[in-house]
């Protein structure tokens, strides 16, 4: 099964701007507005690629993320039904048409053919069968990875929504995945709190 990926590094850096009241009607005071606005467009674009001098940062277990996330389990379990569903019909198509090889098989060792045409028939149908078979579980196999991709594109917003929501409320300027780094201090671990928020607003939708 493929590892479901997902990134939740996120960085908040907001930048605030001076406001500034109208003057009276003018020329000089046209000018001025004009002035004005190009250096508040100047600042919050010089602010938005500064780096603040001491970053705030904290990081997430990943592993521990996805086991204990209630929607990461729910689609694990959801990936897992529908692997499973494509195993059982892969095989089950591989049943049929070996029974049907055995049949044809079994027919000419105990000459059981009256004519050719006979034997020509069987030989279409199972052509046919493994033909219906291929298409079949194509198609399956494609709906099964497109749920999947479907279902680890949902579970990614989800976890980067929050995390951005997350930094922003506690002043992080970045959050980061354990498994992205070499060391982590412990007390930079955040992962209980982003679990059991992610976990306080998820609603299990019946199925």
């Amino acid at each position: 099964m493929k590892k479901i990926s997902y990134f939740v590094a996120q960085f908040a850096i907001v930048a605030a701007a001076m406001a500034v009241m109208p003057s009276c009607s003018g020329s000089d005071s046209t000018d001025n507005k004009s002035a004005d606005g190009e250096k508040k467009v100047a600042a919050k674009e010089k602010s938005d690629t500064v780096a603040p001098a001491n970053p705030v940062i904290r990081y997430v277990d990943d592993e521990k993320l996805m086991e204990e996330y209630n929607l990461a389990k729910d689609f694990k379990e959801s990936i897992q039904r529908s692997q499973s569903k494509l195993i059982s019909a892969q095989q089950s198509r591989e049943n049929e048409l070996q029974q049907l090889g055995s049949q044809i098989e079994n027919k000419m060792k105990s000459n059981s053919y009256t004519s050719e045409s006979e034997y020509n028939a069987d030989i279409a149908r199972a052509q046919k069968k493994q033909q219906d078979a291929q298409t079949y579980l194509g198609n399956l196999q494609r709906t099964t990875e497109l749920e999947i991709s479907q279902l680890q594109n949902q579970l990614q917003d989800s976890i980067q929504s929050y995390i951005k929501i997350f930094s922003e409320k506690n002043g992080y300027d970045a959050v980061l995945l354990k498994s992205a780094g070499l060391y982590f201090n412990p007390a930079l671990d955040v992962t209980e709190e982003v679990v059991k928020g992610l976990n306080s607003r998820y609603n299990k939708v019946a199925k």
